[in-house]
């Protein structure tokens, strides 16, 4: 590994700089994000029928508080993205 890094910086003198400046502003957007999840108001869920605009599907999104994600539902939704990647069609049951 140390070899491998090495043989790389010869050709790029710049590339540790580079990757420190990089590596330094996603942590301050990921700081960015936790400061706003900390300070918005919760959203809770709407209740009872919705009606959309006529002809119009309607999009509902719900903001879940959860401090770990969930593997299965995240291995799940892998698991559905590469069926679909793989046969070019959605399956009609996600697995599970």
């Amino acid at each position: 590994m140390a070899e491998h890094r090495r043989r790389i910086v010869t050709r790029d003198r710049d590339l540790p700089r580079r990757a420190s400046v990089a590596f330094q502003e996603f942590l301050d957007a990921q700081e960015a994000v936790d400061h706003d999840r900390r300070t918005a108001p919760p959203v809770s869920p709407r209740r009872g029928p919705t009606r959309g605009r006529r002809g119009r599907d309607e999009i509902r999104l719900q903001s879940l508080v959860r401090p770990e994600p969930d593997a299965k539902l995240l291995a799940q939704a892998l698991l559905l993205a590469w069926t679909e990647s793989t046969s070019g069609k959605p399956d009609d049951d996600p697995p599970g």
